[in-house]
Parts: structure tokens; sequence; C-alpha cells
């Protein structure tokens, strides 16, 4: 069975949404930076990224009548996440460190790759709402230690890497919000978090491929974050 929901309910529910965010904190969307960055000794960035696949969930409205509904949409999921990783390949130049492709996995390591990659998209959501202080005391902002555990540990010994890439969207129809995140291969630890939101008009197919390089142009953004930590 297929997930719906009335499109007016996403249009409150966004409302309400973007309401507490201007509660909180009207002017900081991230990025949110592992509190051992800021701590004795102080972590150093990632020198070797490896992009991830990206993973996404897309809605499309369905009107019948005066009736209208968001469905999950299963193709157009799959078509995001491509989309987003052509533009991380097409972008990889901009970025301040070395990424590098995925190595060839097999079928075990695909599926507990697959596996985290879920847990980052929970952790991310969950991360992000602290980050705002949405419904979250203000020391978790302080002490952002959030992690998927070590369980990508092997995937730094095939790939070299320090960290992983990894991406989520949520999409309905032309707007998008999309989690971008680095994952320490040793310790699970989420690094740095970045979330940012795009809306494509019609004669306009570069929103995401902005998105992307506003991404890298407000990465690693540790003194921003820093004052954040400070104000908590």
């Amino acid at each position: 069975m297929s997930a719906r929901f009335p499109g007016a309910a996403v249009v409150v529910a966004l409302i309400g949404w973007t309401a507490g965010c201007v509660t909180h904190r009207p002017s900081y969307r991230g990025p949110w930076i592992h509190r051992s960055f800021y701590e004795e000794p102080r972590r150093e960035l990632p020198a070797t990224v490896v992009v991830v696949p990206s993973l996404a969930k897309a809605w499309t409205l369905h009107e019948q009548g005066s009736q209208s509904t968001y469905e999950y949409d299963p193709q157009a999921s799959v078509e995001r996440a491509r989309r987003l990783d052509a533009l991380l390949a097409s972008t990889a130049e901009r970025a301040p460190m070395r990424l590098q492709p995925l190595p060839d996995l097999d079928a075990d390591e695909v599926a507990t790759l697959d596996a985290h990659l879920g847990l980052f998209r929970s952790v991310a959501k969950a991360a992000a709402g602290a980050g705002k202080h949405y419904g979250t005391p203000s020391f978790k902002l302080r002490e952002f230690d959030y992690t998927l555990g070590p369980g990508l540990a092997w995937l730094r010994e095939r790939s070299g890497a320090d960290a992983a890439l990894c991406v989520f969207e949520v999409g309905f129809d032309r707007t998008g919000e999309v989690f971008f995140g680095l994952v320490d291969l040793c310790s699970g630890d989420l690094l740095w978090l970045e979330e940012s939101g795009y809306f494509s008009a019609e004669d306009d197919d570069n929103s995401e491929a902005r998105m992307i390089e506003q991404m890298w142009n407000v990465y690693p953004g540790l003194d921003a974050f820093a004052a954040v930590r400070e104000a908590s």
C-alpha cells in the first residue's frame, strides 16, 4: 500500500515547522559540527572523503476533484538520488577536501552500507532538530556528539578515506530538503551536518546545483558554529 496524506496537511505542517524554527533560532540553520573540533586535543578535518550513494524520498501531488494528496513516488525517489549523485560528482573540484568514489562492494558490504545510510537519515533529522533547539535541550547544541557507531570502519580500510559524505533528500514536487553529512569512518561520529532547501521553478533546472555550491561555500563553518555554541 502506498503512503498518502492530504496536500493541505503538508502546507500546514511546513508552516508550523518553519514557525517553530524561527521562534527558536531565526538566523542559523547549520552547519552543525561535532564537539571534538572545539575541545582539546582538537580533531582535524577529514582530508579524504569517500562519496557514498545518496538517499531520497520523493512525494508527488495527486489531485482528484477537490481532493489532493501527496503520495510516495519510488521512481521519483530513485531519480532524485541519481541526480544528487551526478551533481556532487560534477562539483567535486569545488570541494575543500579530496573526494573519491566508492570502491566496488560485494553484496554483504552493500547491505551494511545501506543499513548505515538509513541510520544516517534518522540521525541527521534528529541532529538538525536538536541544532535548531526544536524540542530538545540546548546542551545538545553545545555537546553536538551524534554517531552512527563504528559499523563502517571496514570502508575506511577499503577506500583509504577518513570520512564518508552522506546525503539524504526529502522532496515534494519541485521542492526539496537535503541533509549533507560527513561521517567519521572509524568511530561513526557525525562530524559535520548541513541542511539546505531548494525550490525549482519550471524554467530553472539549476537550483539543486546552486544548493550544492552553497554547501561547499559554507564548509566547514567552524567559527560560525562556535558562536552558536557559546550562545546556547
